[in-house]
């Protein structure tokens, strides 16, 4: 049973922690510690008060009861396994991890101890995305059989005055694999369409960032459901680029991200929908109600990390 003085940790104190710490303390969440193993971020003048540990192990000492992973790609996995065998429940920021050994071994923890968990694709709680998920699962809509996504944004662009180089983005040994970190639309993908069959991936290491990981990824998936799709990922575009367009044989969607705008065609009719008052913080504080209403309800939630590991295990991005 979850009430407003339970203890939660919040591994991480990176812009991500911070964010969904200041989300709790505004819905009445305020028994919050925090661990920070590296990183020198200055904290929100909110936050200053709270305790700060160093080590995962000291922070485990203080009982904590839920807790939020946070910090970098590289430690999700060893930082939930040890929630885990503490019997913990937890949310993780995606990518839940990228090793696939351990991601197997921690599921098993979790099944063991009847951990709940929440992998953080609060893309999910977008208003366009409900929309979208409505419309598609009307079946006189349809039938859909073809989708786009694109996603483009200049990494240099991500964080001004820090150095891009050294972000986890930038870096595959810290799980900066361009389809890990930019892995909502693949994640969607699976949410709007269900299990896919077949996928071919075309990969560029262009030389414009100076980086470790890919620049630019195309995936070409093929649905159960007998839909096609193009997902584009790029660190390239510094014109932003977020938008989705699913095709039906008479309909169409067209979601455009950064110009907050849905237009759905259906024959000659047209709707639009407009989000001109969208509040991007709106998707991470519904994601951690979510989150937290389950675990009162000690409720199983689907976008859990099994989910997730069949996730990144049908995009071969697991090694």
């Amino acid at each position: 049973m979850v009430n407003k003085n339970i203890k939660i940790l919040i591994c991480g104190l990176g812009s991500i922690g911070q964010r969904h710490a200041l989300n709790l303390l505004k819905i009445g969440y305020k028994n919050i510690i925090f661990l920070r193993e590296k990183g020198t971020n200055k904290l929100n003048k909110k936050l200053i008060t709270f305790k700060v540990f160093k080590k995962i192990s000291e922070a485990l000492k203080d009982e904590p009861k839920i807790a939020l992973v946070c910090n970098t790609t590289d430690l999700h996995l060893n930082t939930a396994r040890k929630l885990a065998n503490n019997k913990i429940h937890f949310f993780i920021e995606k990518p839940v991890g990228f090793n696939k050994k351990n991601l197997l071994d921690l599921i098993k923890v979790c099944k063991k101890n009847r951990i709940i968990t929440m992998v953080g694709y609060m893309m999910r709680f977008h208003p366009a995305i409900k929309i979208i998920q409505n419309i598609l699962n009307k079946k006189k809509n349809g039938p859909f059989f073809y989708f786009r996504s694109e996603w483009g944004e200049y990494l240099p662009n991500w964080h001004p005055g820090e150095n891009y180089k050294k972000s986890y983005a930038s870096q595959k040994k810290m799980g900066g694999d361009i389809s890990l970190t930019l892995s909502h639309d693949l994640d969607l993908a699976k949410y709007f369409f269900g299990e896919i069959l077949r996928i071919v991936k075309l990969t560029q290491k262009n030389k414009l960032l100076g980086i470790s990981s890919d620049s630019i990824i195309d995936y070409f998936v093929y649905f159960k459901k007998e839909v096609n799709g193009n997902i584009h990922l790029d660190y390239l575009q510094k014109n932003n680029s977020r938008s989705w367009k699913i095709s039906g044989l008479n309909s169409e969607i067209n979601f455009d991200y950064y110009n907050n705008k849905l237009i759905f065609k259906k024959n000659n009719k047209v709707k639009i929908y407009s989000f001109k008052n969208f509040n991007r913080n709106n998707l991470f504080l519904d994601e951690i109600k979510f989150f937290m209403s389950h675990v009162r309800k000690n409720k199983k939630i689907s976008c859990n990390i099994q989910e997730s590991y069949k996730l990144l295990n049908d995009f071969n991005l697991l090694i």
